[in-house]
């Protein structure tokens, strides 16, 4: 019985470090939806983000979804709060304000490529961008070519939804 505690003592402990509950019988539940594992973003019309353009920075690209797109594919850190592509090794989303959404090089330190996933309705969660203390947050939006960026202040829509399917 001893060992059954401790190993739950320390599940408990692993969970409250990357800033989840542990439910049991279900996944960990958190203000981070986004899984752990490999995945898809895949917007609200069922096409998929994907990391594209032979030029530096990368683009955000909304395409139809593909069974092995390497480029389609995305990790979670739910440390850093980077989404970072499979692909492209060593780039990460970034959304700044000014400059859009891309992928750039990983940066653990910066506030640009840190998101957060909201569970909404249907299956379906919104991301948002760190809130900023000068501009407020941000929702990632489906720009139809690209990934675009949505004031926080004007609440969510349609293109704001996103889901997960793991690969």
């Amino acid at each position: 019985m001893t060992r059954i505690a401790t190993v739950a003592r320390a599940a408990l402990a692993a969970a409250a470090l990357i800033g989840g509950t542990l439910v049991t019988g279900a996944t960990t539940a958190s203000a981070d939806p986004l899984p752990v594992g490999t995945f898809k973003i895949q917007t609200n019309s069922l096409r998929c983000v994907e990391i594209g353009g032979a030029d530096l920075p990368y683009q955000a690209f909304i395409e139809n979804c593909g069974t092995l797109n390497l480029n389609q594919q995305f990790t979670y850190n739910p440390l850093t709060k980077q989404i970072a592509s499979v692909g492209r090794l060593g780039y990460c989303l970034d959304a700044d304000e000014f400059e859009g959404v891309k992928f750039i090089a990983c940066d653990p330190n910066s506030v640009l490529q840190r998101f957060e996933s909201q569970p909404r309705s249907f299956g379906r969660s919104t991301i948002t961008t760190e809130d900023d203390p000068f501009l407020g947050f941000s929702y990632l939006s489906d720009g139809g070519v690209t990934l675009s960026l949505t004031s926080g202040n004007s609440g969510f829509s349609d293109a704001n939804f996103f889901r997960f399917p793991l690969i």
